[in-house]
């Protein structure tokens, strides 16, 4: 018998599940071989990709694994692999005393990397429409609890996948249909406001919906508009994208923050909209299809600024291939859905080039591989989550922050 040692925390007194770092995608699991007593470690693990303990002893013959309770699947004693209990990534929670203080940073530094092999969180059941499939999903939201909110996009739903989950369940939508404020078709993104309201663009109904929390029907608030991407700034204004348009605009009012110069390569106009990001200043950041380009949108300018690619349509490090969607972390890193190079590229401040950190090995289905992704986002941790569109499954890729000072 191998034995294999990590650095890992266990939790004491902590219900199943519970929170025992300070990153939320991690939770307390129960030792079979222990009472109220666990190991800290992400729940965003496939019960599919954990084998049974051997029941006559509690053991786990695979070197580095441990066996856990985990009724999320079938109430089996399954074997956890130890590397995703690290405390590099579940960090344990610092003790509160007069001198800490609350973080906003994301902890993302210049040396920080991400596991290449991603992990299944919802979808990975090949496309189709059961609670354990998504079909061609475009975009997600992801709340404080780790839970992600899938714009389902062929299956005309919007599904919730809980932490640790195997399957969804389904918030709204669920029929092709048109005309109706509680029926969609081609959803493709959504977000939700504090208080929970939940906006959803209705892609080809050519409208954005607001329905509020517990409600059975949504109402139109943007209408006659082919909308692609939504995001909301602190004061949750609503900005969306027209989708392969030219511009994007700010709600209510409609007024255009990003491009309505028509199309074209110049400074002063957009080619291509689908997703982007608002920043802290409500600078926008739109990743420009049609140039292969992002380029930032400070408030009240009149042109742009190009902070990554723009090099034409390519593989290189300097180039991206129809990019669809951008992030930033809290030192104004600029990450790059590179859609065309199945990627994510990270772009640091007057970087005449990126860094792939995901992705890259060429179009593909495993775990280390994209297949035309659509959207991207990180949570407060710096874990980094990406629609694989045509794998029909949302990864989330750990990030290691060993290397940090």
């Amino acid at each position: 018998l191998t034995v294999a040692t990590v650095n890992c925390q266990t939790c004491h007194n902590v219900t199943q599940y519970g929170p025992c770092s300070v990153n939320t995608a991690c939770g307390c699991l129960y030792l079979s071989s222990a009472v109220n007593t666990g190991i800290c470690g992400l729940l965003s693990l496939t019960c599919s990709s954990l084998v049974e303990c051997d029941t006559r002893n509690s053991a786990c013959y695979e070197p580095g694994h441990i066996c856990v309770n985990h009724s999320r699947c079938s109430n089996k004693p399954l074997c956890y692999p130890l590397a995703m209990a690290a405390q590099q990534l579940c960090a344990p929670i610092p003790p509160i005393t007069e001198t800490t203080f609350a973080k906003s940073d994301d902890g993302i530094c210049e040396n920080a990397r991400w596991h290449q092999n991603g992990i299944t969180i919802a979808g990975g059941n090949g496309a189709g429409s059961g609670l354990h499939q998504l079909s061609h999903p475009t975009g997600f939201f992801l709340d404080h609890n780790g839970s992600v909110y899938v714009a389902d996009g062929s299956n005309n739903r919007i599904v919730k996948w809980i932490h640790g989950a195997s399957s969804g369940i389904v918030i709204v939508g669920n029929h092709q249909a048109s005309g109706s404020n509680n029926l969609f078709k081609k959803i493709r993104s959504v977000v939700i406001a504090k208080n929970e309201t939940m906006f959803i663009c209705d892609q080809d109904n050519r409208q954005v919906q607001r329905w509020f929390k517990n409600d059975y029907s949504g109402q139109s608030v943007v209408t006659n508009i082919s909308c692609a991407g939504l995001a909301l700034d602190d004061e949750e204004s609503l900005y969306v994208s027209h989708s392969g348009g030219d511009r994007i605009t700010k709600w209510p009012g409609g007024k255009i923050v990003a491009g309505g110069n028509g199309f074209g390569n110049s400074l002063k106009q957009i080619s291509g909209s689908e997703y982007f990001f608002v920043d802290q200043d409500k600078s926008v950041i739109v990743a420009e299809v049609n140039n292969h380009r992002v380029i930032k949108w400070p408030v009240g300018n009149t042109e742009g600024i190009i902070i990554a690619g723009g090099n034409g349509q390519g593989s290189g490090l300097n180039q991206l291939d129809l990019p669809l969607a951008s992030v930033m972390d809290q030192m104004g890193r600029i990450y790059v859905l590179d859609h065309g190079n199945h990627r994510v590229v990270r772009w640091s401040q007057n970087a005449t080039s990126g860094t792939v950190i995901v992705g890259g090995k060429g179009r593909g289905s495993g775990k280390d591989q994209l297949n035309y992704p659509f959207d991207l986002q990180f949570d407060h941790y710096g874990n980094l989550y990406v629609v694989d569109a045509h794998n029909s499954r949302v990864q989330v890729f750990p990030i290691d922050k060993s290397s940090c000072p």
